[in-house]
C-alpha cells in the first residue's frame, strides 16, 4: 500500500467533456487551496492553477485530469468527499494520484540524467 500522507495531487475522471478549469477549481477549491504553478515572472496570484485537464490525440477534452492542493490533508480528503459526486448530471470518480513505479526505466537514478556517450573534453578525432 502506498503512503499518501504527503501526496498533494488527486486524479478525477468522469467530468463532462466540456468542463472548464474554472469549474474544476470551484468544485475542488471548496475543501482546500489549489496550488499554483510557479513561474519565473509575475506575482503568485497571476500564476496558473495546478489543474491539468487531459485531452485525447485530437485535442478534445476527455473529462479527466489532476488537481494539486497546497495541503496534503485536502488532497487526502478529496476522494472521500467527491468520489461519486455529480457534476452536471455526470458521476465523477476521484482518487489519489499516483506516479508509476518505473517511470524512468529500471535503472532510473531517481530520474536524473548524467549524460554520457558524446561530448566532453578530448575525444574527437
Amino acid at each position: 500500500m502506498t503512503d499518501n500522507s504527503q501526496n498533494q495531487r488527486i486524479y478525477f475522471t468522469g467530468m463532462p467533456e466540456d468542463v472548464t478549469e474554472d469549474e474544476v477549481r470551484e468544485l475542488f477549491g471548496g475543501i482546500g487551496i489549489i496550488s499554483r504553478i510557479r513561474q519565473k515572472r509575475g506575482f503568485k496570484d497571476q500564476w496558473p492553477w495546478a489543474i491539468k485537464l487531459y485531452k485525447d490525440d485530437t485535442g478534445k477534452l476527455k473529462g479527466d485530469g489532476t488537481v494539486t492542493f497546497e495541503d496534503p490533508a485536502a488532497a487526502n480528503a478529496a476522494p472521500d468527499f467527491f468520489n461519486g459526486h455529480e457534476v452536471r448530471g455526470k458521476t465523477i470518480g476521484v482518487q489519489m494520484a499516483t506516479m508509476s513505479e518505473n517511470r524512468y526505466g529500471a535503472d532510473n537514478n531517481n530520474g536524473m540524467s548524467f549524460g554520457g556517450g558524446r561530448g566532453g573534453r578530448g575525444g574527437g578525432g
